[in-house]
């Protein structure tokens, strides 16, 4: 039996959170969620 050592490359990701915020002169649409909740928990 042979052990062969062969090179790891290691990436890492970095993730950029960017937050802008807009003035708005226009109507904006809002959503209505209806939500039929029998009394249970769920996880």
């Amino acid at each position: 039996m042979q052990n062969e050592t062969v090179p790891v490359e290691r990436v890492r990701l970095d993730k950029e959170t960017v937050t802008d915020e807009h003035i708005v002169t226009e109507e904006v649409r809002k959503e209505n969620i209806e939500l039929d909740d029998d009394g249970r928990n769920r996880r």
